[in-house]
């Protein structure tokens, strides 16, 4: 039996008891909420100027610390790893979005970090060096 009562107003969010469970997903899911929950995770991604949530990022999806994600940019002296630009894309609030980091999908293994328009290009050829290689001969073809 779990020590939680399971209701809106007491659910604990990291429970894994179905009472909790079902209450954080009616909360979830609350119309009234959205709003409250939206600004919510805007102020926290926006804390320390957006460091606190990239750590976040970092350790959730890669399991990179800020330190390493550091190391690479120095590396890649501040530049995307294909076009050698910095990144150019602006966020909502204004700023210049972090580089993004480029991993492969079967092994999770981080590769580098891209812009945004070198690493959406390269998920839309599907990480597939073939088909991006096809697209070269293209390009390069005599018309």
């Amino acid at each position: 039996m779990s020590k939680h009562k399971g209701s809106v107003s007491t659910y604990y969010r990291g429970c894994r008891c179905d009472g909790c469970k079902d209450a954080y997903e009616t909360d979830k899911n609350d119309p009234k909420n959205k709003e409250r929950r939206r600004a919510a995770t805007r102020r926290w991604q926006r804390k320390d100027g957006g460091h606190h949530y990239l750590n976040a990022q970092l350790k959730f999806k890669f399991c990179l610390s800020v330190e390493e994600y550091q190391d690479i940019l120095t590396k890649q002296d501040g530049k995307c790893a294909i076009c050698h630009q910095d990144e150019t894309f602006v966020t909502r609030w204004g700023t210049v979005a972090s580089l993004a980091v480029d991993h492969c999908h079967e092994t999770d293994k981080v590769r580098g970090l891209l812009c945004r328009r070198c690493n959406q290009a390269i998920g839309k050829f599907n990480d597939d060096p073939d088909l991006l290689q096809k697209a070269v001969d293209y390009l390069k073809k005599e018309w």
